[in-house]
């Protein structure tokens, strides 16, 4: 029984050891590389028409040259302040969140900051969220 436990155990050691490698050799191809060194989370979104990242760091954490190319720029920055009903992203929950929110009434916005329930559609719900975070600031 204890030889049985012990090769379980070495078979999960093994593929969780051969999946880490895989992972790292998944984020790089001839055209691109992923590979990332900083420890980050939240803050002001980077984004383009096809992708959007979030992320932060206390101090410069991307500097040129490897920081941007033809195609995006990678840049770091300081924790942000949110507010959950601030669609516009300005720091207030006020009538433009409202107008933005009925501005995209019933559709789907690239990439849906109206949505504010994230199911799917910009309605009577989403309005609402709005209304309960009127006047917070920032």
């Amino acid at each position: 029984m204890t030889t049985q436990r012990s090769m379980v155990v070495l078979v999960l050691v093994l593929l969780v050891v051969g999946s880490s490698a895989l992972m790292g050799q998944a984020q790089t191809s001839t055209t691109y590389d992923l590979t990332w060194h900083v420890i980050g989370g939240g803050g002001a979104p980077i984004s383009s028409a096809s992708y959007r990242v979030n992320s932060t760091a206390g101090q410069g954490a991307a500097s040129p040259p490897a920081a941007s190319s033809a195609s995006y720029v990678v840049s770091s920055g300081y924790w942000r302040c949110a507010v959950a009903g601030d669609v516009n992203d300005n720091g207030v929950v006020d009538m433009d969140d409202i107008q933005a929110v009925a501005s995209a009434w019933g559709d789907i916005p690239a990439p849906g900051y109206a949505d504010r329930d994230g199911d799917g559609d910009v309605d009577v719900v989403d309005i609402q969220q709005v209304t309960a975070h009127w006047g917070e600031v920032c």
